[in-house]
């Protein structure tokens, strides 16, 4: 929603207030920085190993 914000703003010349005022966001929202998720990359790379015919994974042993 942070996008639509900055698109409003930048390309129509709307006010910050205004444009959260017509996207239905409020202001604190636009305000606050991005979290980004620290385990993104681990799920990703996990996604990768386990999906049918990645490759990663075959030949893959485990023994005990």
């Amino acid at each position: 929603m942070k996008q639509v914000v900055d698109y409003v703003t930048q390309t129509h010349g709307y006010s910050q207030r205004k444009a959260c005022s017509l996207t239905r966001q409020h202001r604190s929202t636009q305000r606050k920085p991005l979290r980004t998720d620290p385990l993104t990359e681990l799920r990703q790379r996990m996604h990768e190993i386990v999906r049918p015919g990645s490759g990663s994974a075959t030949g893959v042993s485990i023994s005990c």
